[in-house]
């Protein structure tokens, strides 16, 4: 009886360090090279791809406008308190 050859052998190896500080042995996927243990299958596909949007306000450009907005109250805050200092 012929045995076969493992077909786990030629695999690519995870390769992140264990805590013993050894390379993982176990066999990495395509996508990065880890293992899933190691953050092999971490990661949703950004935008349009992971198609989880319901509502749109944590799409770039609702975060962007958030932020400009910050930036204006800030700004008349400033004006309001500079106006108060400087007419007493």
């Amino acid at each position: 009886m012929t045995e076969w050859p493992n077909p786990f052998a030629s695999m690519p190896r995870c390769g992140a360090k264990t805590r013993s500080g050894k390379p993982c042995q176990r066999a990495g996927t395509k996508r990065n090279g880890r293992c899933k243990l190691h953050g092999g299958r971490a990661g949703a596909p950004s935008g349009a791809r992971n198609g989880q949007f319901r509502h749109g306000n944590e799409t770039k450009e609702a975060t962007a406008q958030r932020r400009a907005v910050r930036a204006l109250l800030r700004e008349a805050a400033k004006l309001v308190r500079e106006s108060k200092s400087g007419s007493e």
